[in-house]
């Protein structure tokens, strides 16, 4: 497993995770009252810190582009350009 995998594994786990706070978050809210409030402020917090770290992780997958092993080729047009035809 590259560290590609690892990132977009990484950023699977952490999609889950906010969902699951939204969850949590949508809880609190039906339950109501200052409690319930001070609650569903803590997890908007731990959602907007996970939806940053997975829109980084995103970013840094887009600006690294995927490294073909020298002497592979990557599609049928660039096969075509390295062989002429």
């Amino acid at each position: 497993m590259g560290w590609r995998d690892e990132v977009e594994a990484r950023i699977a786990e952490m999609e889950n995770y906010r969902l699951l706070q939204q969850e949590a978050r949508r809880s609190a809210r039906s339950i109501g009252g200052p409690e319930a409030e001070h609650l569903e402020a803590q997890v908007e917090n731990v959602i907007r810190k996970v939806s940053k770290r997975v829109n980084d992780l995103r970013a840094s997958l887009e600006k690294r582009p995927r490294v073909t092993p020298p002497g592979r080729v990557r599609s049928t047009a660039a096969r075509r350009n390295q062989t002429g035809a």
